[in-house]
């Protein structure tokens, strides 16, 4: 079941074209993507996570493993406990336990999808390197996920290969190394990148084609159509959906005034993690 869902997924996804600000359909035609839009998805999933333990927030950690700040309160007056890494109640974007890097309880969270065969998932990741590593990367968390293209990955090797590398706790080393990759990602190669970041080639093997591995790909690519993603990369940042390979300050617009919006609400009294909720209620579809 778990690979007929991915095979549906990718098979109404498309991929980015030849420009940076295109994006390539199924069937090869080229379209512009300039602009970012607006879209949304309503599942959940929890799996492992590389999420960076600093905080740009003051808070306390209270029994049930929760932070509640202090100077958070629902409407009744008691204290509203935000986890962390921050979610909505629901964790519709498939936050919780996914590969992520950078502040797990940052106010703006980009969710992307990419895939390693795609050459415009590979220039995005210099994008985002520069996006977290400039001023507002303090204000934002980056979390993974995968969309193989038919056309590109058409059984999801390299895709489950990443997930299998996650498994085993090497998920952005290998994740970095496969688009740093100048060769064909032939399995040779790809069992060459697990090595070096020092996985077992048994236990990555085992894990690529394990059902917990197919079912987090089925679910990434379930997400992935269901916030109306269509090519890739495509990222969901704070509930806005942002296509293609497009420039740092497209990204950096868009984190700005994320950011803008969720300090309205903080300023208003309202707790983090309901801010978020807000925030994907009002632009997810």
């Amino acid at each position: 079941m778990a690979s007929l869902l991915v095979a549906t997924a990718c098979e109404a996804a498309v991929a980015d074209g030849a420009d940076a600000s295109s994006s390539t359909t199924v069937d090869g035609t080229t379209t512009e993507d300039s602009e970012a839009s607006t879209s949304t998805g309503t599942l959940e999933v929890t799996s492992s996570s590389d999420a960076d333990p600093e905080s740009s927030s003051s808070s306390s950690t209270d029994p049930t493993g929760g932070v509640t700040t202090s100077d958070e309160s629902s409407s009744t007056g008691a204290p509203v406990t935000c986890g962390s890494p921050l979610l909505d109640s629901e964790d519709r974007l498939q936050i919780a336990g996914s590969p992520m890097r950078g502040n797990p309880d940052a106010l703006v969270t980009v969710v992307v999808w990419t895939g390693y065969a795609d050459p415009f998932s590979a220039s995005v990741q210099s994008t985002l390197a520069a996006l977290a590593a400039g001023p507002q990367g303090d204000e934002l968390r980056i979390v993974s996920k995968q969309m193989p293209l038919p056309f590109q990955d058409p059984r999801g090797r390299l895709a489950r290969a990443g997930l299998a590398a996650d498994a085993l706790g090497a998920y952005w080393p290998f994740h970095d190394a496969m688009f740093a990759a100048e060769e064909a990602l032939e399995p040779e190669v790809v069992d060459t990148i697990a090595t070096s970041v020092g996985l077992d080639l048994g236990e990555f093997h085992t894990a690529m084609e394990s059902p917990e591995v197919a079912a987090r790909l089925a679910e990434d690519a379930a997400l992935f159509s269901a916030v109306g993603a269509t090519g890739t990369p495509s990222s969901i940042i704070n509930g806005e959906l942002f296509v293609g390979a497009q420039p740092l300050g497209g990204f950096e617009d868009v984190v700005a005034s994320q950011r803008a919006a969720m300090d309205v609400l903080l300023d208003a009294g309202t707790p983090a993690c309901v801010a978020f909720g807000e925030r994907l209620d009002a632009q997810l579809p």
